[in-house]
């Protein structure tokens, strides 16, 4: 599981929605055996979100809820796909999740939804959150994205899965598309629907 944290001085409420959204997090995602990875991506704060991130860290891995966790710092703010291919190679596990800090998860389950939707049909290639249309184009909001690494890594273009031109949106919309032309489709789940997540859209 990866979540990127850019905590910009001026915005005060990035910190506490991220505190909520990891709280829930912990308290509903304890059916599964996972790692997570935090990313500081880039934020000028004398390192105090670093800081609390190995906080975070640390507690998940001494309360027993994941059996890894890292912090990776940034020293500029990067693009989002760049900390994602990061993510992708620092995991050892078979299904990555990457979730946005301005989700609040409001009951346990929604993780099983992915997964089970992700590995219930091998022609499916990513689950995710929210199913969105642009340009009579479909694609997975990337609040919510699950996939398989190994299939990650089978569509990777000059060894990367996401494309880092990309700064910060469309990242999700290429791998969506490269997903469907390797002949896999993409799922939409009941995560928002069903009441078991909220992307807060900070």
């Amino acid at each position: 599981c990866v979540f990127i944290v850019h905590n910009v001085p001026s915005r005060t409420e990035i910190m506490n929605m991220t505190e909520q959204c990891l709280n829930s997090f912990r308290d509903t995602a304890d059916e599964y055996e996972y790692e997570i990875v935090f990313f500081d991506n880039g934020t000028r704060d004398n390192g105090e979100t670093t800081e609390y991130l190995k906080r975070k860290a640390t507690e998940f891995v001494s309360s027993g809820r994941a059996k890894r966790a890292e912090v990776i710092r940034h020293a500029h703010n990067d693009s989002i796909a760049k900390c994602w291919n990061e993510a992708i190679e620092w995991a050892n596990g078979e299904i990555i999740v990457l979730l946005n800090n301005d989700i609040v998860f409001n009951k346990s389950g929604w993780m099983g939804v992915l997964i089970y939707n992700l590995l219930s049909n091998s022609n499916v290639g990513v689950t995710g959150g929210h199913q969105m249309v642009w340009n009579d184009f479909s694609f997975l909001e990337g609040a919510f994205l699950c996939f398989r690494k190994d299939t990650a890594l089978r569509i990777a273009e000059n060894g990367k899965v996401f494309d880092e031109r990309f700064q910060f949106t469309c990242e999700e919309v290429d791998l969506c598309r490269r997903i469907e032309m390797a002949g896999m489709r993409l799922l939409g789940t009941a995560i928002q629907t069903g009441g078991w997540a909220t992307h807060l859209g900070y």
